[in-house]
């Protein structure tokens, strides 16, 4: 759902395989990593180094990413859409066609 706001159509694939592989890569090094600053500084060393990365991850995006909660406020006062609508669009019966 973020890569839906955030990215327009044409980077989507590529915003989500590229959070895909961060994930993966996180997954293969992040045990060994953890296990590397446990032995240096012990056990609340990986909390404190992860708390840190994530309190400046969220200074970042706080200053990086835009706010576009208006475009949609200004999107539900423009179209009303009645239930009837959606039940009669062609988009709740494609999946029983196929």
């Amino acid at each position: 759902m973020v890569v839906k706001t955030i990215t327009c159509f044409l980077w989507q694939g590529k915003a989500i395989s590229a959070a895909e592989a961060f994930f993966g890569m996180g997954t293969m090094f992040g045990p060994s990593l953890g296990g590397a600053l446990y032995e240096y500084g012990g056990f609340s060393l990986p909390f404190w180094i992860s708390g840190g990365i994530l309190i400046i991850l969220v200074i970042l995006l706080l200053l990086l990413l835009e706010d576009k909660s208006d475009l949609y406020t200004r999107l539900e006062e423009e179209q009303k859409v009645s239930w009837l609508q959606v039940q009669h669009s062609s988009f709740l019966l494609s999946p029983c066609v196929m």
